[in-house]
């Protein structure tokens, strides 16, 4: 199965570039339960994503936090990558290495994650969002999140 232009979301004309990108969620209110450390976390149903890991040789993640102290919220996509539905791990795998925040206005590009030994055929997101280490108290930030794949060329 090959992706065409149409599918990596680039127009007449343009090169055909080893990166997808999919869009996750933009300015999603999020909540925390008000304990420090304390995960909320939710599922990400995103079809082109399920099947397309064993294809690439690393993923990522841009992220953007909004409306909250950068000492008061966090975030991160982690992902549960299996032989299919039933077979995957008992924990997800975080794709950031450092949880997201607000310190950078523009948002944050993770470093690749490119363990490919855990990039299964059947993969599913699960997003999650605490309050870090020595903040209590619940606290509200608007999140956003897209996904990178760097498909591999060979």
């Amino acid at each position: 199965m090959s992706l065409d232009k149409n599918e990596l979301g680039l127009g007449a004309g343009l090169a055909a570039s080893n990166v997808l990108l999919i869009p996750l969620f933009r300015r999603l209110v999020l909540t925390t339960t008000g304990t420090a450390l304390q995960k909320s976390v939710m599922d990400v149903d995103v079809p082109r994503v399920r099947g397309i890991l064993p294809r690439c040789s690393a993923i990522f993640i841009f992220g953007l936090v909004e409306n909250v102290p950068s000492t008061d919220f966090e975030f991160n996509v982690a992902f549960f990558s299996g032989f299919d539905r039933d077979h995957q791990p008992a924990s997800p795998i975080d794709i950031a290495a450092t949880a997201i925040t607000s310190v950078n206005v523009q948002g944050v590009r993770s470093l690749e994650y490119n363990t490919t030994a855990n990039f299964f055929p059947d993969t599913r997101l699960q997003p999650w969002w605490r309050n870090p280490s020595g903040i209590s108290g619940v606290k509200t930030a608007q999140a956003s999140a897209m996904l990178g794949l760097v498909l591999r060329t060979t």
